[in-house]
């Protein structure tokens, strides 16, 4: 990418030769207008932090590439992301907000590398409903409220033995048939018992 200054941004800011715009020392992306129209994008190498709604609602988007660098994804920063179809998370992160990957429709590919995230926060991938399995990283500990809530398409899960938590409802709405949770976990209201309208959960083990 060329560096490329706006004088029209604030003094504060910086964008690329996309119209990506992020902050002036290339540390925090900050906005990724949907009407650029991107449909594949490299994030700046050194970027530390994806600032809240940064993408959200990028329609045409269907491929990010996530630097090893990154370490926040903020809160809704690709929610509605309808094209986007997979997800490799770096290493680095750490931290995953609220509704980071919200109603990413076309998400199928999930994948998160042990020892990195602590929490699958609050709707991160809820009402992804390509979604069919992913695997839960060890180094979690806890998932929130409506984590995977309207994943309706999700069959298979595989949880950590890490986990403590499962907060309430995350689960809803899922067709998730097996589901094995590890001793001592805390299961909260209507976690797993809200699991698939039509679907029974064949074997549940503590």
């Amino acid at each position: 990418m060329n560096n490329m200054s706006d004088t029209n941004d604030s003094i504060n800011t910086w964008k690329d030769e996309y119209g990506v715009v992020y902050s002036l020392n290339r540390k925090r992306l900050i906005r990724a207008n949907p009407s650029l129209g991107l449909v594949s994008y490299n994030i700046l190498d050194g970027t530390e932090i994806i600032e809240e709604h940064a993408f959200d609602f990028c329609h045409s988007l269907n491929e990010i590439d996530l630097p090893e660098s990154l370490s926040v994804i903020g809160s809704f920063a690709f929610i509605g992301c309808h094209s986007l179809k997979t997800i490799r998370i770096p290493q680095s992160l750490k931290v995953i907000r609220q509704g980071a990957f919200e109603e990413c429709t076309s998400l199928n590919n999930l994948f998160i590398p042990n020892n990195t995230i602590f929490e699958i926060a609050q709707d991160t991938f809820r009402r992804c409903i390509s979604l069919q399995a992913t695997v839960i990283p060890e180094s979690v500990d806890t998932i929130a409220e409506y984590a995977f809530c309207l994943c309706s398409n999700l069959e298979s899960i595989v949880l950590p033995t890490s986990l403590r938590y499962i907060r309430k409802n995350a689960f809803m709405g899922c067709k998730i048939k097996s589901l094995i949770i590890p001793s001592g976990a805390y299961v909260g209201r209507n976690s797993v018992s809200s699991i698939g309208q039509n679907q029974s959960l064949t074997s549940l083990l503590n």
